[in-house]
């Protein structure tokens, strides 16, 4: 009888880490608002990059993936409003938020923001 294809997750040493861009752990905080502005979301920012963050709420997220939405994020005294778009929710680890696109202002704040955190 063959083995039948493992539907676990993969080990530490077996993941392959996909994200462009390192993640920095932060604290800070996160409304996540649909494009239509039906639903705003407000959470805990846990950790932030330059195309994307993961945003922590008292409550599951309903908003499905690749679902449009603007973020206002508001961390070490700085606040950016990005276009974005939801990568997935998970119950118990948050929403994955990916950012569309960072005007060249915002990109350099957000770039120098990362710096502050790294150290």
């Amino acid at each position: 009888m063959e083995n039948a294809p493992s539907s676990e997750m993969p080990t530490a040493a077996e993941f392959v880490e996909r994200r462009k861009h390192r993640r920095y752990r932060c604290e800070g905080l996160a409304n996540v608002l649909v494009a239509n502005g039906t639903v705003l979301v407000k959470g805990d920012l846990v950790d932030l990059s330059l195309c994307g963050c993961l945003v922590r709420t008292a409550a599951p997220v309903v908003l499905e993936r690749g679902t449009y939405v603007e973020i206002v994020l508001s961390v070490n005294n700085v606040s950016f409003r990005i276009a974005a778009t939801v990568m997935g929710a998970r119950a118990h680890s948050g929403t994955g938020i990916g950012f569309l696109r960072l005007n060249p202002r915002i990109q350099n704040q957000m770039e120098l923001l990362l710096q502050e955190l790294e150290e």
